[in-house]
């Protein structure tokens, strides 16, 4: 699972993610760092 990628690209804190979040939550917002991360690709690229 990437933590820090959610702490250091995502935004949240240390505390919310290592405490608070399951790991199906951690799994749901790396994906949603994915499209995110996608569609600033692609309004560059645009």
């Amino acid at each position: 699972m990437a933590y820090w990628r959610l702490i250091f690209d995502g935004g949240l804190d240390y505390n919310t993610v290592w405490n608070q979040m399951t790991p199906a939550e951690i799994d749901e917002a790396n994906a949603a760092l994915d499209c995110l991360q996608e569609l600033r690709n692609q309004s560059r690229e645009g």
